[in-house]
């Protein structure tokens, strides 16, 4: 009498025993050794229905299929202080240099000021310069910082404050990706050799800080 193939199942007459196929490689296997596949589902182990062989096909779970448990948010500080990166990637052509770290800290005086940025820079101070250096207007007004100036080739601007203020060629305003923020002891400086639209560096600029009366130091050369 022949017999079926019957895979991996044992048959006994003594202790018969159910067969079931595999849902995975198909092989013939004892029913009571098929057991169910489990897999990740959120945080719960959750029952597939697929009755796999202990051999080849019953897979771990997978951790991807589970949810993190994220930890609640931290508490936010108060008065933070993030980086401007959107003013930092916006000088509008001008070079962009801090002076805080200086040695003489914020008690530079205007010629080491020039001096510095000089160095600094590899621009030579012009010979000859005006002086536009004055107070802001009213808090979060802006006022003229330069008058045009069809033969404006260099310029030099210093915040020797506490406080930043921020610049623009149209009407400057705090925290207006088209106004470039100058912090405390921040210098922008321009000049012809640096290139840019003359037009533009020759028109007026304005100034404007959160608080009113703050202090800028600027400076101005002719070709």
């Amino acid at each position: 009498m022949s017999w079926r193939f019957h895979g991996r199942a044992k048959v006994s007459t003594r202790d018969p025993s159910a067969f079931g196929v595999c849902q995975r490689c198909g092989l013939w296997y004892n029913l009571d050794d098929l057991v169910w596949q489990f897999d990740w589902r959120g945080n719960v182990l959750q029952n597939l229905w697929l009755r796999v062989c202990k051999v080849t096909c019953l897979d771990v779970p997978q951790q991807q299929y589970r949810s993190p448990v994220l930890p609640p948010d931290p508490v936010p500080r108060w008065m933070p202080r993030p980086e401007t990166f959107t003013s930092d990637d916006n000088q509008q052509g001008f070079n962009f240099y801090s002076l805080v770290n200086t040695p003489a800290g914020q008690t530079l005086t205007q010629a080491q000021v020039l001096d510095t940025v000089a160095t600094l820079s590899g621009i030579a101070t012009p010979a000859f310069y005006v002086d536009d250096s004055g107070l802001t207007g009213s808090a979060n007004v802006a006022s003229e910082l330069y008058a045009p100036n069809a033969a404006r080739s260099w310029m030099l601007l210093y915040n020797p404050g506490a406080r930043p203020f921020s610049v623009s060629f149209g009407t400057a305003k705090m925290g207006a990706s088209s106004s470039i923020l100058v912090g405390p002891g921040g210098v922008l400086l321009w000049a012809s050799s640096l290139g840019g639209n003359l037009a533009t560096f020759q028109g007026e600029m304005t100034i404007v800080s959160p608080v009113g009366a703050q202090p800028y130091w600027a400076w101005e050369a002719e070709s």
